[in-house]
């Protein structure tokens, strides 16, 4: 995504909490009761999880970084709830989730939100979803309504790898960023694996009578899959 460099968030207002409206509620549950879990990035200490309410965000200090990511399949208005603790003001990112399905990026001076579109095999072919990213100087959130499996990866690789350490809210949405990215063209990858094969079995004089309705149908996804990333990769 050129150009989010260019808003790096510098200003003293865009301190956690800073937009959090008296009286908040109390942490976020999922709807079996349980709390949700941020990641915390720690130049001076071992990163590690923490659990995700107004004390974890207001404790922030600058050279520590707090990464929520909110499943909102469950429930949509639990993963809202902790907004009321985080940099941004709460209209603008529940306006921005219930953007329809298209790229958008939103700057706020302080922050900015981008709508992203993710493109999953679901086992039905292909399924698109939302990606909302939220970014301040040292909170980043990622929202979505189902899983997603290179958060998943990422996650991964920062639960293994606990010494990151001084990484800023910019760096952090780039990692997102690429990780996204990198999906489709793994995605499509497997696809033209797919039309290799659809190809080779072509040739052969015992080959299949549906080759020609798959192979359409994989053009298809192809195409799906070309028109939804030129407007998120820019």
């Amino acid at each position: 995504m050129p150009g989010t460099h260019t808003c790096r968030p510098t200003a003293a207002s865009s301190r956690p909490g800073a937009g959090r409206r008296p009286g908040a509620k109390r942490a976020p549950e999922g709807p079996d009761g349980s709390q949700f879990e941020a990641r915390l990035f720690d130049a001076d200490r071992t990163d590690r999880k923490v659990t995700f309410d107004a004390k974890s965000v207001e404790s922030l200090t600058d050279r520590q970084l707090l990464w929520i990511d909110l499943p909102r399949e469950a429930d949509a208005g639990a993963a809202a709830d902790g907004l009321d603790w985080l940099p941004f003001e709460r209209a603008n990112v529940e306006r921005m989730w219930a953007a329809p399905l298209a790229p958008k990026l939103s700057l706020h001076g302080e922050y900015f939100l981008a709508h992203l579109l993710i493109v999953q095999a679901d086992g039905h072919g292909d399924k698109t979803m939302a990606l909302d990213l939220a970014v301040a100087r040292n909170v980043v959130l990622t929202a979505h309504d189902g899983p997603i499996a290179f958060l998943a990866e990422i996650n991964e690789r920062v639960t293994v790898d606990t010494s990151l350490g001084e990484i800023d809210s910019i760096d952090f949405a780039s990692v997102v960023v690429d990780g996204l990215l990198t999906s489709y063209l793994e995605l499509t990858d497997q696809i033209l694996a797919r039309v290799d094969e659809l190809d080779a079995e072509a040739l052969k004089s015992t080959g299949r009578r549906d080759l020609l309705a798959e192979m359409v149908q994989l053009r298809h996804r192809i195409a799906a899959i070309r028109r939804t990333l030129p407007p998120t990769g820019a």
